[in-house]
């Protein structure tokens, strides 16, 4: 099961008359699992994308993310790391839409945010459970955005397919 490092909701601001603010993160030792409420261009590990209201993104460990907040931004994210039990991989775009399960999605992670630091197994429950939820709407849809392959840790095969590989349990 996935252990939550940080989780959080958080507002990011443009600047004045709609110009943008710029911030950049890497954040070593951590996927990050994100929902959001905005519209801005993001680059990964170099790779343009465009979020969306309404997508789910992930990032891996060890990547840099630059984001470019115009007006209100908001989103909710964990930062989890995953435990090295298996072989299996599963492909997960980096940036998708889920569609309806959105505002239900937002309230799980938000959940994470809220218990991260008070009750670390029910958050990781919980950020497990939201997991597996956007896993399976992006094997649902071809409603992905993304060009830059995930990071090693799950397959580090360096691909350019724009899709994050997780491990799957062996389940035999």
């Amino acid at each position: 099961m996935p252990r939550v490092g940080m989780a959080w909701r958080s507002v990011h601001q443009g600047g004045p008359q709609g110009a943008p603010v710029r911030l950049a993160f890497t954040v070593e030792r951590y996927w990050g699992v994100h929902l959001y409420r905005y519209r801005a261009p993001v680059k990964i590990a170099g790779s343009r994308f465009q979020i969306e209201p309404g997508m789910a993104g992930f990032t891996p460990p060890g990547t840099r993310v630059e984001y470019e907040f115009r007006g209100r931004c908001e989103h909710v994210f964990a930062h989890i790391e995953w435990p090295n039990s298996s072989d299996q991989t599963e492909s997960l775009p980096l940036l998708f839409s889920v569609g309806t399960e959105f505002p239900l999605l937002w309230e799980r992670l938000e959940d994470v945010a809220r218990w991260w630091q008070s009750d670390p197994l029910r958050a990781s429950v919980r950020v497990w459970d939201v997991l597996l939820a956007l896993g399976k709407l992006a094997r649902l849809g071809p409603r992905a955005a993304g060009k830059q392959a995930a990071r090693p840790g799950f397959r580090g095969d360096g691909s350019s397919d724009g899709r994050v590989h997780r491990r799957r349990r062996n389940r035999g």
